[in-house]
């Protein structure tokens, strides 16, 4: 719940960029992190080796957040680093969630490709 919260917040801030306010931008960071927080501490209630239906929205919405950063990772000035990681950890909880439900495919197809922009080899380093 936190971590949607946190969403709405940072999307706010996105709207308000878009209408000029310079002063947001600061702020996109900072919310954008206090989601990610706010979902870390939902995935540790969770099991990614033996997901259950109950863990669905959690593992997809981490994925959503991971994606997101990866969309907007120049307007918050994250490194590449550091949104790789993110993404790879995205990537991990979607693949757990697709275990359970295989509509989650789409999603995990965006993740994979979002990391294979960011590190071209990563793709085939998880898969060994």
């Amino acid at each position: 719940m936190e971590g949607r919260i946190q969403m709405q917040i940072l999307k706010y801030e996105l709207l308000r960029i878009e209408s000029g306010d310079a002063t947001s931008r600061e702020n996109m960071a900072n919310v954008y992190n206090l989601a990610i927080v706010a979902y870390r501490k939902a995935l540790k209630l969770t099991s990614k080796t033996t997901p259950k239906k109950a863990d669905l929205p959690v593992l997809t919405e981490f994925g959503n957040v991971t994606h997101y950063g990866f969309i907007h990772r120049d307007l918050m000035r994250f490194t590449k680093d550091g949104v790789a990681n993110l993404v790879r950890l995205g990537k991990e909880t979607v693949d757990s969630a697709v275990t359970i439900d295989e509509s989650f495919v789409p999603l995990q197809k965006r993740l994979e490709s979002s990391l294979n922009q960011l590190i071209p080899d990563s793709l085939t380093e998880m898969k060994k």
